[in-house]
């Protein structure tokens, strides 16, 4: 999927900008199910990312459905209902919580026909609820990886396939794995505020432990291993290193 041309060089960069100047109160929604579980690439993100913005003085919120919450910050479980209960509750939580920023981190988008599918291109709309309904205010973020994530509505135009988000968001972030998006938005973030804000291979190492305890799984295997996308956790660790001498270049 070749999405580098359908956006700008610096998607990234402005993506972090854009993000440090909407802070205020965030509301994280993740989690994609696999296997009668949820993955963990997105909810290890999604913590990691929530972290950095307690420390920076945001008021973080996480939102997921049933079969993907997580143990960590004020959480929110979103319905899995029909539409006109899903925008309702919707509603209630923009209302009630009052964001200035929603992020989606690998979070399984509509499609055109409204349903959502996995990588296998099988309908998991069931376990999934409607959460593109929060995605509705004036600043938004959506991170992902495969064509199916909330946010790549923003290249569906130039993308072929039915199996594609139409789901838009104001800044979208691609890559490899959702979590190396989450990372490279710290890495951006982390040279505009002058202080390394990026969590070390062991912050990363610990939450996966700890996810994999409460019955994540690997998004391709469906197992509870120290794997995220199919990848042994020392390659994702090579991506933190790595941006991590970037960073600390550059400061």
């Amino acid at each position: 999927m070749d999405i580098q041309k359908y956006v700008p060089s610096n998607y990234c960069e402005k993506t972090a900008d854009f993000l440090i100047e909407n802070k205020k109160t965030v509301g994280i929604v993740t989690g994609f199910f696999v296997n009668n579980a949820c993955e963990t690439d997105g909810p290890l993100g999604a913590i990691l990312l929530g972290e950095v913005l307690k420390t920076l003085g945001s008021e973080v919120f996480l939102l997921a459905d049933k079969y993907c919450m997580i143990d960590n910050f004020e959480r929110v479980e979103f319905p899995i209902t029909d539409h006109e209960k899903s925008r309702l509750f919707a509603d209630s939580i923009l209302e009630f919580f009052d964001p200035s920023l929603m992020i989606a981190i690998e979070r399984c988008g509509f499609t055109d026909n409204n349903r959502y599918y996995n990588m296998k291109r099988e309908d998991i709309t069931k376990y999934t609820a409607k959460m593109d309904y929060l995605f509705t205010i004036e600043h938004t973020i959506g991170i992902g990886d495969g064509g199916n994530e909330i946010g790549f509505g923003n290249v569906k135009p130039y993308l072929q396939g039915r199996y594609i988000s139409k789901t838009t968001t104001t800044h979208f972030v691609f890559a490899g794995v959702s979590n190396w998006g989450v990372y490279g938005l710290l890495a951006y973030m982390s040279l505009r505020l002058g202080e390394n804000v990026l969590p070390s291979p062991e912050d990363q190492r610990l939450v996966l432990k700890e996810l994999i305890k409460q019955g994540f799984v690997d998004g391709f295997s469906g197992k509870q291993e120290l794997k995220i996308d199919g990848l042994p956790l020392e390659t994702h660790n090579t991506i933190l290193e790595t941006l991590h001498t970037i960073v600390n270049e550059r400061l």
